[in-house]
């Protein structure tokens, strides 16, 4: 939902997209149940743009996918108005996969290790500087909100 929407805000050339993934769910014979995720596999160079502990790839910072995927994770924050934030960007040119996401629900996504909560926020923010298409969408959330607590969103 969140890349569908920030697609139609930016326009097609900013725009990102993921792919679809299966869960599959099989129950082996001592009776445990065991989950494999399959995806499609995307021909192409895979490219990672920021991680879930706020790790961002600035080797070239002026990419415009590495623009949009900075600006992407920036707006899943301020859309979802501080409960989410979906990071650990990876994928082929516009194409990714494998996100992870952090929430301020600490009951959601509580079976994965790369949901940290509101320390995810602050890792993020910590190296995230907004850029072209963060001050396009008027983005207004910042680090500093983070730790005083008071926040500000855009509203449209």
């Amino acid at each position: 939902m969140f890349a569908l929407e920030f697609s139609a805000l930016v326009g097609e050339d900013d725009a990102l997209d993921f792919i679809v993934t299966t869960c599959l769910e099989a129950r082996i014979k001592s009776g445990t149940d065991v989950c494999l995720s399959l995806e499609l596999f995307i021909e192409g160079t895979y490219k990672k743009y920021n991680n879930n502990a706020g790790w961002v790839y600035d080797d070239d910072p002026d990419n415009p996918i590495n623009q949009s995927a900075q600006a992407f994770s920036h707006f899943t924050f301020e859309r979802s108005w501080g409960r989410f934030l979906v990071c650990h960007l990876q994928g082929v040119d516009r194409l990714l996969t494998d996100p992870s996401i952090h929430t301020k629900d600490p009951l959601r996504f509580q079976h994965s290790d790369a949901n940290m909560g509101v320390e995810g926020f602050k890792f993020f923010f910590a190296t995230h500087k907004c850029n072209a298409i963060c001050r396009r969408l008027e983005l207004k959330s910042t680090g500093l909100m983070l730790v005083s607590g008071q926040f500000a969103f855009r509203e449209w």
